[in-house]
């Protein structure tokens, strides 16, 4: 039995290790009651960061899951010096702590080469992915002349990108995730359970973000066989499409992106069985018996 140890089962990550929970793998959320008592596993994953943990003190095979850039700077990013004594400080700390690990995992290629860049270590990747038999079935709603965005309000998401974006194409907005008063194009829906209807109605789902690690928000469009346009920078979710063949839905620039939006997009048809719930789970095994035959 391997110990998956989260703040809460959100984000990418953790909303993957929530859908291969049992079998195997046991999953102990922080927010639940503190640190489980770490005995009788045969090796625990540690997915964010916690500096009351120290990972010395687990005497099974310990491996850190870098599940996205919350623990990266904005100068990971856009590149540069960080000029923030306290961000320095944090980011000197966090190094220092994560080299305590037997072994890391990343969910995508970008990912792995930021934590090579940064912080000296080779994460095995590990693509997680979706149960997409969970997934409302495809109803074939029409398609309106909207973009969608859905994200959280963190200058990493580039939400001021998406708003240029929509004044430029003059295709109407749609926002979910954020809440906010709807403007002449901007509508805004607050947090939504079920997205299936607005990917199905949605001209095309825009991640205007700097970077992300992976995207599952990306998998569900292409699952309802909406487009998912991004900036060739996103890291992770431009992986996806490249993965995919999607070639054509990366963009260099803003302009660019806006000019192929109303020029038409072709709709992505794209094969998704690599990024099945069953496939992502194999993957998963065969990284945690490699690092923990290494470990040993």
């Amino acid at each position: 039995m391997v110990l998956f140890i989260l703040g809460k089962k959100g984000g990418g990550v953790g909303k993957f290790l929530s859908e291969i929970e049992g079998e195997n793998f046991e999953i102990w959320e922080v927010e639940k009651g503190g640190f489980p008592e770490i005995s009788g596993y045969e090796a625990v994953v540690i997915n964010g960061y916690f500096k009351n943990l120290n990972p010395e003190s687990i005497s099974v095979p310990k491996f850190f899951f870098f599940h996205g850039l919350r623990a990266l700077s904005r100068r990971m990013v856009f590149g540069g010096f960080e000029k923030n004594p306290l961000n320095l400080y944090k980011l000197l700390k966090f190094k220092k702590w994560v080299k305590k690990f037997d072994g890391w995992l990343a969910p995508s290629f970008s990912m792995a080469e930021m934590c090579n860049k940064f912080y000296g270590i080779n994460p095995y990747v590990v693509h997680i992915g979706l149960d997409f038999n969970k997934l409302p079935n495809p109803k074939g709603l029409n398609r309106e002349r909207a973009l969608l965005w859905v994200g959280r309000n963190a200058w990493i998401k580039g939400f001021d990108r998406f708003l240029k974006l929509v004044d430029i194409t003059g295709y109407e907005g749609w926002v979910i995730g954020l809440e906010g008063k709807d403007k002449k194009n901007v509508k805004f829906f607050g947090y939504v359970e079920d997205l299936s209807q607005f990917y199905e109605r949605a001209y095309a789902l825009i991640v205007s973000s700097y970077y992300e690690s992976f995207s599952l928000t990306a998998l569900e469009a292409l699952y309802y066989n909406t487009p998912v346009i991004t900036f060739k920078t996103s890291g992770g979710v431009w992986e996806i499409l490249q993965m995919l063949g999607l070639y054509d839905y990366g963009f260099d620039s803003l302009e660019e992106m806006a000019e192929y939006i109303k020029g038409g997009i072709k709709p992505p048809n794209a094969n998704l069985e690599y990024f099945s719930i069953q496939n992502a789970k194999n993957r998963l095994k065969k990284a945690l018996g490699v690092l923990m035959r290494g470990a040993q």
